[in-house]
Order: C-alpha cells, then sequence, then structure tokens
C-alpha cells in the first residue's frame, strides 16, 4: 500500500511536468516569476547549446527523473552507516509530500523538484530494502513479494493520471500537483502503521549484537560484481522507457484524436489519461511475467521486479540498502540520456525519432542476453563473505 500510493503521488505529478512547463510555466508571462529559472537555462544551455522551450523541458524532465535514481545511492548509505532504513525512510516521505506541495507554488517549482529528488533517495531504496529483508535467505516468496509490491505500484500509476489530470484540466495545474501530496501523505501514514511488522534493520542488529565493521570478503565481492554487472545492462532501457513522460506525452497532443462521440455523450479525453495506459498495460503484461517464469525458472535474471529481489538477496547484508540505491542509480545515466534523446524531438522526423528509440531498447536486449550466463554463474555462487 506505501508503494501504491508513493507511485500514485509520483505518476501523479510525472503525468503533468512536460506539458506544465511547455504549455504553461514557461511562457514568456509566467517564466519571470519562477526562483532560478535563469541560472537552470543558462547551465544547460552552456551545457547543450541554445535550447527551445520544448528542448529545455525535455532536458529538466530527464534530469529530474534521472536525479531521482542517483540519489539512492545517498539514502541507502544514510541508511547503511548512520540512521537506519526506517527512520530514513520517514525522513524521505515527509520531504517528498512537502516537495509535492511546493509544485503549487509557480515560484517555488525548481526548489519542490530538488526537494523531491532528496526525499526520493532517502525513501526508495529503503522501503525496497525492508521488502526483502521481510523473507529468508532462499525464500522462494521473496520474488512474489516484489511482484506484489509491483503491481500495487502499477495500481497507483493507473489511477494517477486519470485523477491529477482531471484536476489539472478542471480546475487548474495547482490542483493537479496538490493531489499528487496527497497521495504522499498517505503513503506516509500506511507506512508509519505498518512499522510494527517491519524487520529490525541491518545498522540497529549490527550494534546490538557487537558487530565490528571489517572489509567486505571475497564471495562478498563477487556478489556485488554480480550485481554491478546487471545494473549496467538495464541503464539503456530507461533512456527508452521515460520518453513516456517526455517525447510520447508531446506526440499524443499533437497527433492523436482524443475526441469521443456517444450520442448521449461527447467530449475529449484528457491528454494526461494516456498515461495511465502504462500502468495498465504493466498490470496486464505481468500475468505474462509470472508465466514465463513457470516455463524458465530463471526468475532471478529478470530486470524488474525480480532485479529488486535479486539485490535484497545477493547484496551483503551491511551494504544491502548501498546496493539498492546502486540499482535504482542505473536509472540515472539512462533518464539523462533519456532527456537529452527528447531534445531531437522538434528537430528530427518523428518516425526517424522513434525508429531510433526502436533500435537503442533492442541494442538494450542484446546486451541483456549477453549478459544472462555470466551473470548467472556468478550469482548461482555463495555470497558469504
Amino acid at each position: 500500500m506505501t508503494e501504491m500510493w508513493e507511485r500514485f503521488s509520483y505518476y501523479s505529478m510525472l503525468a503533468l511536468l512536460v506539458l506544465y512547463m511547455v504549455k504553461y510555466l514557461f511562457e514568456p508571462t509566467q517564466v519571470e516569476s519562477v526562483f532560478g529559472y535563469a541560472a537552470v537555462k543558462d547551465a544547460l544551455e552552456f551545457l547543450f547549446g541554445p535550447l527551445s522551450t520544448q528542448a529545455l523541458a525535455s532536458h529538466i524532465y530527464g534530469l529530474y527523473t534521472g536525479l531521482l535514481f542517483l540519489t539512492p545511492l545517498i539514502g541507502g548509505l544514510l541508511a547503511d552507516r548512520v540512521l537506519g532504513q526506517r527512520a530514513t525512510v520517514v525522513v524521505g516521505a515527509i520531504m517528498m509530500s512537502i516537495g509535492q506541495f511546493m509544485l503549487v507554488f509557480e515560484s517555488l517549482f525548481f526548489l519542490g523538484l530538488l526537494t523531491l529528488i532528496l526525499g526520493n533517495g532517502a525513501f526508495k531504496p529503503n522501503t525496497l530494502t525492508q521488502v526483502g529483508a521481510l523473507y529468508a535467505p532462499g525464500d522462494a516468496r521473496r520474488d512474489r513479494a516484489f511482484l506484489i509490491v509491483l503491481v500495487g505500484g502499477n495500481v497507483g500509476a493507473f489511477f494517477a493520471p486519470l485523477v491529477s489530470g482531471a484536476l489539472a484540466q478542471a480546475l487548474g495545474w495547482r490542483y493537479g500537483f496538490a493531489s499528487a501530496g496527497v497521495g504522499m501523505l498517505i503513503a506516509l501514514v500506511v507506512y508509519l502503521a505498518a512499522l510494527p511488522t517491519l524487520p529490525i534493520d541491518e545498522l540497529h542488529k549490527a550494534k546490538a549484537a557487537g558487530v565490528k565493521k571489517k572489509p567486505l570478503g571475497p564471495n562478498e565481492r563477487r556478489a556485488v560484481l554480480a550485481l554491478i554487472m546487471l545494473f549496467l545492462a538495464v541503464t539503456l532501457f530507461w533512456a527508452i522507457y521515460e520518453q513516456q513522460g517526455n517525447t510520447l506525452v508531446l506526440w499524443s497532443a499533437d497527433q492523436t484524436d482524443r475526441t469521443i462521440n456517444l450520442l448521449f455523450w461527447s467530449g475529449e479525453i484528457p491528454l494526461t489519461f494516456l498515461m495511465a495506459l502504462n500502468g495498465l498495460m504493466s498490470f496486464v503484461l505481468l500475468l505474462l511475467v509470472i508465466q514465463l517464469w513457470s516455463w524458465q525458472g530463471n526468475g532471478e535474471l529478470y530486470v524488474w521486479p525480480t532485479g529488486l529481489s535479486l539485490v535484497s538477496q545477493v547484496a551483503p547484508a551491511r551494504v544491502v540498502s548501498l546496493m539498492m540505491g546502486l540499482w535504482l542509480a542505473t536509472g540515472w545515466t539512462g533518464n539523462l540520456m533519456g532527456g537529452w534523446l527528447g531534445g531531437f524531438w522538434s528537430n528530427m522526423h518523428h518516425a526517424n525519432f522513434f525508429f531510433l528509440m526502436a533500435a537503442l531498447a533492442t541494442a538494450a536486449g542484446v546486451v541483456a542476453a549477453l549478459l544472462i550466463r555470466p551473470l548467472k554463474s556468478i550469482v548461482d555462487r555463495p555470497a558469504i563473505g
């Protein structure tokens, strides 16, 4: 339930982000009130040259989503070394709630994004680590548990753009962003209610047992190497995947007929409703993934959600949150690349753009396929120091 409401919050905001920047916030009459706009624009144009409004929005989208994947490294390290998973999750959820409500105010747009980035870094790796900690090593239920997490996340992702999109269209952008803030507050309340049922943090276990810190053993290092190989294989995936909230939204705005005429009622489907299809299709395709597992029996090598299960099972316990953060950080370079690729949208024939995306997705699949055998040989070895 925590994951469902956090994903509801995330996709409520993401469904609006690029449209909000391109269609409203970066208009000449609005942009002067946005704190930090000139500095952000100058920095991005220093790196990438002159940028149109659409290209600027694409780079900001890619930078924001990329940093969401990078900061879990800090959050994982903070949990493993200082606060423990529980306290770090609570701090992150509070920050994310504040960040969502900051987006209600145009002037606080970039400060709101920064607060969300930092809060997500504390929240995301440690909730996922706690899911894995519910099960003993080798427990077959672990993969199913992460499937449940994914199902909950996709339920939230399905309803999020329907709610925020409808509110933004009917009442204004700020109401759409406010719905994201409410969703994050609910996620926090659900987590606090479930706190007594969660396992004790690894940090606190080690302190209670008087365990002294020591370097990773050779088998633990092999386990970390196996995970890093997997991380490299999935990076390119994110560059393609995150076009859903970027160039695909712009394409849908210009190239789709969203009018409906049912004789007794006619109207137009809000553009943000189309983003709900991602959550719906992910949920439906989960059934196929489960069937594939039953046929092949090597589900631990599927990227998502079993990558989460793999990290929680293989990573040495004393760095498990850090490794979960590193797993999430694979989206950092992928999203930066996605933002850079999205910048070609305005100057490239759209058919060629989609062909490029298909080619890159195929390349990512080939790389992942080539890594399956060496990954499995390392993962099958014991990861005990």
